[in-house]
């Protein structure tokens, strides 16, 4: 095993955007990511359901205009004497022709530590937000950043088609292309509503992410709720190999007992 080191960045700066459509938002990424490499250490997608549901649980301020759809990022600087003033030239350079074409519809930079937590107290207020309103149907998944936009694109589209009564709340880490693709009800109905198709909105969402070459288990991986759709969506060899290396390394299977695969029936 080999553990590679980095120091701590001795500042961050954080941007937040509104986009006009989620179509524009990889020219965002592109236009960010060019100008800065890997200085660009976070970039958040947020679509105006979960921005909202914040809104009204927590009273936050939006920093930007409203839109469909917002992104935040942050840019994180090593060096000491890094100039500010160079760095807001060159990311005006970069949003400006964005700002100027209608791609992006408004943008925010935080001019403090104070407002860059501001910022980011939206996108992490939005699980504890979506949970006080009543909750929603929670899908951890990947698609390749490729195929993102199109998969939110179509699958919201498709939805709205098969279940009409859905809200989707769409968020997550657009970088390495890891979303949570959660499914309300409309507010007239009541959050409860949604539940009451809760399999089929799972086996819905995971076969539109299969279809893309997704994972249906992301960044809290499958545990003890997905074993059932593992088992529907690996094929018999993944899973016999996941079985055999788990047996080799757990003969007894006493360790963490009967999550991600099923030993046995």
């Amino acid at each position: 095993a080999v553990l590679k080191l980095e120091p701590l960045p001795v500042r961050t700066v954080s941007v937040f955007t509104s986009l006009n459509a989620l179509s524009q938002l990889e020219a965002l990424f592109s236009s960010v990511e060019s100008a800065f490499g890997p200085t660009l250490s976070a970039f958040e997608l947020m679509g105006e359901s979960p921005v909202q549901s914040v809104r009204d649980a927590f009273n936050l301020t939006l920093p930007v205009a409203p839109a469909p759809w917002y992104a935040l990022f942050d840019l994180s600087l090593y060096d000491t004497d890094a100039d500010m003033s160079a760095l807001e030239d060159k990311l005006m350079a970069a949003l400006s022709p964005l700002l100027e074409n209608g791609r992006l519809r408004d943008a925010a930079l935080a001019m403090n530590d104070t407002q860059a937590q501001a910022f980011w107290a939206i996108r992490e207020h939005i699980p504890s937000a979506v949970k006080k309103l009543g909750g929603n149907i929670k899908h951890d998944i990947s698609v390749p950043r490729s195929r993102l936009v199109a998969f939110i694109e179509n699958t919201c589209r498709s939805l709205e088609e098969r279940f009409p009564w859905a809200e989707p709340s769409v968020f997550g880490h657009y970088g390495d292309g890891n979303l949570h693709f959660n499914i309300g009800a409309k507010r007239s109905l009541g959050a409860q509503h949604a539940f009451r198709f809760e399999d089929e909105v799972h086996r819905f969402v995971h076969d539109a992410v299969i279809a893309s070459d997704g994972s249906i288990a992301a960044e809290h991986g499958v545990g003890a709720m997905k074993v059932l759709e593992l088992e529907r969506t690996k094929a018999p060899l993944e899973l016999e190999l996941m079985r055999t290396v788990k047996t080799a390394l757990d003969p007894a299977h006493r360790l963490n007992p009967n999550r991600v695969i099923r030993l046995s029936d």
